[in-house]
């Protein structure tokens, strides 16, 4: 009777966190309730972390006060989010096919949405600590001298983004393989050459455009 009652409470966890550990079940059940609300707010989610990566790395906050590059990470999390999720199912799908995966496009766009569940950690943990550490100085190029609790809380969140980022692999892998009636080790292999095209594609699109 316990290991039923500990059965059936795992089984209905918030699939927001069941989806770490029980990734194959959580996207199998996303995929056979097609719940397109929950997974444009993932997606819009994803395209507001891509945002605000690009202007870090741009150094944004050498030109654009946070307000304004938060403003804007609101906007481009849409087109980012939207785009980047068509784009990458399309590859998945295709290349899917390569490995004489079985999925339709439908069921990889679901699948790939659901992945993007550590991005919602990342924008609601990672970024708010990130801003705690550097203030003001976050987007921009100046070097920030940091106090001694601002270093600890500094080296936690880095930890912490690593282990949420290889998390993240493993659970846009594991969702490949069910979309796609696959393994979890073929969904990587799908993965890495789907990155590997989407830079490609970026590349010409940017070069068309030079």
């Amino acid at each position: 009777m316990e290991t039923e009652h500990q059965n059936n409470s795992s089984s209905n966890s918030h699939p927001f966190l069941g989806i770490w550990i029980r990734t194959r079940e959580v996207i199998s059940q996303a995929m056979k309730e097609k719940n397109q609300k929950i997974v444009w707010l993932l997606i819009y989610a994803f395209g507001i972390v891509m945002s605000l990566n690009l202007s870090l790395n741009a150094y944004s906050g050498d030109f654009n006060s946070i307000a304004y590059i938060m403003i804007q990470a609101l906007i481009r999390g849409i087109l980012f989010g939207f785009v980047g999720w068509y784009v990458f199912s399309r590859l998945i799908y295709w290349i899917g096919k390569l490995f004489k995966g079985t999925g339709t496009f439908s069921d990889i766009k679901v699948a790939f949405g659901w992945a993007q569940v550590p991005m919602v950690f990342i924008l609601v943990i990672i970024w708010p600590l990130n801003y705690l550490v550097f203030g003001d100085e976050l987007f921009t190029s100046n070097t920030v001298y940091l106090g001694m609790g601002q270093m600890a809380l500094n080296f936690f969140v880095i930890v912490a983004e690593f282990i949420i980022n290889v998390w993240y692999i493993v659970i846009v892998s594991k969702a490949i393989g069910v979309g796609h009636n696959l393994s979890g080790w073929k969904g990587f292999a799908i993965y890495l050459i789907t990155g590997l095209a989407f830079i490609l594609v970026i590349s010409s699109v940017m070069t068309l455009i030079g």
